[in-house]
């Protein structure tokens, strides 16, 4: 094993060198007055010193690009800067809190976006460039160890990275939508605040819990960042040609292009040389495509050229032979150290050709070019581990000397911007890459407006449909109930439309030319669960709201049109918007214990099973209560939860998913689309709107015919003439509550019982003192 000639003086400084605060002990004899003065100066020092660096990276760097993006954004949401230090008055600590998560943010964001971008580029682009994130189990200790003009010069470099991208992908934006004039006519961004409790209190609480989960999201999916990087990049190369400058490529094999004879050719009188190019090629760096393709012999193009596949060494490079790292040649002066010409030369493999012992045979190398394959797919998963053991074990890009992963040496050389130092790189090569910035500065910015925009607005809809007034709007919250919806239904379709590399057309094609008629008794069970689920539930649903919120006294008394067609439409998509969002949300699991237990750490991960199961899909602890009023359906003694991947929402959705996309008409199953699903959530959402109109029906008509109608109102005991219209809307309220507080008992009846079992064991443990110690009763132990 061969050494470097670098390691003996690390080594020797290693054992011989010593701390400063070695000398420091030797030169005092024993303690003292000055020996401890000092210990109490240095900790003290120390303890300042890593204070401030605190407060600079953690706190003052990241409360100025919050004011930075507050600045560039207070117009674009309607407000100004007296608003502003109004508010800054009023609430100091919710004012600074609130830039300084904006800034937090905006340095979280970057970072994941910045270190995603180094895994999907080219190791020679940005790996040595961007220092990848490392574990540091000692972070006071390197804070404390490390000089402050290190930590200065690390500060003003993120300063410089954030401080342009700020100006390009905030700043610049809002300026250009501020100048079209689009902000008048459009006034969409204006945020609505609604606050149950004080403001002092409740801001704080929503921007802790913002960074909470910011946090969260960003450690769980920002590979999946990573991964919409490397498809845009992939696609947008493939357009503009530069594929084989910017993304990681496989080797697939070997070609050969040309030779080059070791000596020069014989002369008698001068003895025998070798070639100066192969001196140069040793000694020569950077970019060596030139100066290999201008020298070597190519032979005869017409002539096929060889194709070979190499081996592959154990750090993942393709060459010709695993065992020849260099070719010797001898130097020209007999005396001298040969010429060691490494069998490895950016994209290209040289070996010396076989040859005889006929003295007519030149000794002659051969030159052999990558041939680049498909484009790796990056990131791996897994690369952001930081305790997995480095690049080599991760599969990221190496920094600095640490051991390449197998994926990285396997990665095909780049082809350079510039043929040499001394060219430059051709125009029509830098309009590509400008145009890739470009489009990508579109990209970026169209992102980042429908990741507002589309949440907020799903939110908004949620307010609207369930017509609420407008002064009770409160976007924060709207904009987390969207995104809820947005986010996972946005990566559902992504995992589809990448699921095949067919074309959007062609599968329209081929999935109409696939549709077969189908049987007359599944045809039947598919349109009546599609009649009770998409029609008949949500119009049950979307009348007992409209009659039990929304309508108002004059339509209880019949002063307004019994009903019209505005709010018969509003009734249907307000019950198809909430049904279907329940499904979403049991489909993921939401609405289980695990869910908000992992919620509640901070980890957003999902249970073992996706159905909140920790022993299997079917736990027996799982008691959830079907909308049917009952206990989960058993199949051969097992529950089957209305949550999960595996319960009762899933297989319904999963059924249809096969018979609009595939026309599999045999995956209809009556018990899972009617029994299980579509006739239990239909069968309750129309007995709460019957049941509560009949029992209402009835109250009002035994009423009436006790109290009588005075003066447009009935009279009550101590409360005198209460108007008619406001007593039938009370009491049509009291009767749906009524009604579904003995459905929801009905439903939940096995949990009810267990609890009175529960409740009634404790009491009778502690009447007849079960499980306490009793001990003899000695009437002279009391005083």
């Amino acid at each position: 094993r061969g050494q470097n000639i670098h390691d003996a003086p690390r080594l020797h400084r290693a054992n011989v060198g010593h701390n400063v605060n070695d000398f420091e002990e030797d030169a005092v004899d024993g303690p003292g007055l000055g020996a401890s003065l000092a210990v109490a100066l240095d900790t003290t020092v120390a303890i300042v010193k890593v204070g401030v660096l605190l407060f600079l990276k953690m706190f003052l760097l990241p409360l100025f690009l919050g004011f930075f993006l507050d600045a560039s954004t207070v117009h674009f949401f309607g407000h100004d800067v007296a608003r502003r230090l109004a508010f800054a008055g009023s609430d100091l600590f919710s004012f600074i809190l609130l830039h300084w998560v904006a800034g937090i943010t905006f340095m979280l964001l970057v970072t994941v976006f910045l270190l995603q971008l180094r895994e999907v580029a080219h190791p020679d682009v940005l790996a040595r460039l961007i220092r990848p994130q490392e574990p540091q189990p000692d972070l006071l200790g390197n804070l404390m160890h490390e000089t402050v003009f290190t930590h200065m010069k690390r500060m003003m470099l993120s300063l410089a990275i954030y401080a342009p991208l700020l100006l390009l992908h905030v700043y610049l934006p809002i300026k250009l939508f501020m100048a079209s004039g689009l902000e008048a006519s459009v006034p969409f961004f204006h945020l609505n605040f609604y606050h149950l409790v004080m403001p002092q209190l409740q801001i704080p609480l929503e921007l802790i819990t913002f960074h909470l989960s910011m946090l969260a999201l960003l450690e769980r999916y920002k590979n999946s960042i990573g991964g919409l990087q490397h498809r845009w990049m992939k696609f947008m190369c493939r357009k503009l040609g530069l594929t084989d400058y910017l993304l990681p490529k496989e080797v697939e094999g070997l070609e050969l292009i040309g030779s080059k004879a070791v000596f020069l050719p014989r002369d008698d009188h001068v003895p025998l040389q070798v070639d100066p190019f192969f001196v140069e090629l040793v000694s020569k760096e950077g970019n060596v495509d030139q100066f290999v393709e201008s020298n070597i012999d190519k032979g005869n193009d017409s002539q096929p050229r060889s194709i070979v596949h190499g081996e592959i060494r154990a750090s993942g490079e393709r060459v010709l032979s695993i065992g020849t790292t260099h070719i010797s040649i001898p130097a020209n002066d007999g005396d001298g150290k040969p010429i060691l010409l490494p069998t490895k030369l950016g994209r290209y493999r040289l070996q010396l050709r076989d040859f005889d012992s006929d003295l007519s045979l030149e000794p002659t190398v051969e030159f052999f070019r990558e041939i680049q394959g498909e484009e790796i797919r990056r990131p791996p998963e897994g690369w952001d581990d930081l305790g997995a053991g480095g690049a080599f074990v991760q599969g990221r890009w190496a920094w600095g000397r640490e051991r390449k992963s197998v994926v990285e040496g396997s990665v095909a050389q780049r082809t350079s911007f510039r043929a040499s130092s001394k060219h430059r790189i051709p125009f029509g090569l830098t309009m590509k890459v400008i145009a890739l910035l470009m489009l990508s500065w579109i990209a970026i910015t169209l992102t980042a407006i429908v990741i507002i925009s589309m949440p907020l607005a799903i939110g908004r809809s949620f307010y609207y449909l369930l017509r609420i007034p407008e002064k009770y709007i409160h976007d924060p919250l709207a904009f987390c109930l969207g995104g809820a919806l947005f986010f996972p239904a946005v990566s559902i379709l992504a995992q589809n439309t990448n699921s095949s590399n067919e074309s959007l057309l062609k599968r329209t094609v081929r999935w109409i030319s696939r549709f077969r008629r189908p049987p007359s008794r599944k045809l039947f069970v598919a349109l009546e669960s599609f009649f009770l689920w998409f029609f008949a539930a949500p119009m049950a649903l979307g009348l007992s709201y409209d009659l039990g919120v929304v309508k108002s006294q004059k339509w209880f008394a019949r002063e307004e049109k019994f009903y019209d067609w505005k709010s018969i439409a509003f009734s249907f998509v307000m019950g198809t918007v909430v049904l279907n969002t329940w499904s979403f949300l049991l489909y993921f699991n939401c609405l289980s214990r695990q869910f908000w237990a992992n919620i509640g750490n901070g980890i957003l991960e999902a249970p073992v099973d996706g159905n909140g199961n920790n022993d299997g899909i079917f736990h027996a602890r799982n008691q959830d209560i079907d909308a049917g009023g009952r206990e989960n359906v058993t199949v051969d003694g097992q529950e089957i939860p209305w949550q999960g991947n595996q319960g009762r929402v899933a297989k319904f959705f999963k059924i249809w998913r096969s018979v609009l996309c595939n026309w599999e008409w045999d995956s209809i199953d009556r018990t899972s689309l009617l029994d299980d699903f579509a006739r239990p959530v239909t069968r309750q959402l129309a007995s709460a709107l019957v049941g509560s109109f009949l029992s209402f029906q009835m109250v009002m008509y035994l009423v009436i015919s006790i109290l009588k109608v005075q003066q447009g109102g009935i009279p009550l005991p101590f409360l005198g003439i209460v108007e008619y219209g406001m007593f039938r809307k009370t009491i049509f309220r009291m009767c749906m509550a009524l009604h579904v507080l003995v459905q929801l008992a009905s439903g939940f009846r096995a949990n009810i019982d267990r609890w009175f079992e529960a409740a009634h064991g404790a009491a009778r443990d502690d009447r007849y003192l079960i499980g306490e110690l009793l001990m003899n009763y000695s009437p002279d132990q009391v005083k």
